[in-house]
């Protein structure tokens, strides 16, 4: 590892970065992380409520049935937004939505919607 990106601590990275990159530089890469909580998030409140209305009147307060509820709208989330999260990973530093829709389409192409890694 270089010197160059070696840091003593938080502040001194903090402070490093603003004075070489400014605020900007405190957020660079930030946007590819929302385009994958933003529909996490949204998605997880609808499944959870879904399934809560499900459950009769008289258990809804019930800890472990809000458990099992969130569980299981984290899992469904997960599974319907792991692509993106795998997009965000392959793009790196590029925070543009044209960029990530560009390579969540490029996958589907090269290697389709069940892509198996060798």
């Amino acid at each position: 590892m270089s010197s160059e990106h070696a840091f003593r601590g938080i502040k001194d990275c903090f402070s490093r970065t603003y004075r070489d990159a400014g605020i900007r530089g405190l957020y660079r890469g930030v946007a590819p992380s929302l385009y994958g909580i933003f529909p996490y998030s949204s998605l997880k409140f609808y499944f959870y409520e879904k399934m809560k209305s499900h459950v009769p009147v008289d258990y809804r307060k019930n800890m472990m049935v809000k458990l099992a509820c969130g569980s299981v709208a984290g899992l469904l989330c997960q599974t319907f937004t792991y692509p993106l999260d795998i997009v965000q990973r392959l793009q790196g530093s590029s925070s543009q939505l044209k960029v990530t829709m560009g390579t969540l389409v490029m996958i589907v192409q090269k290697e389709g919607w069940k892509s198996k890694t060798k």
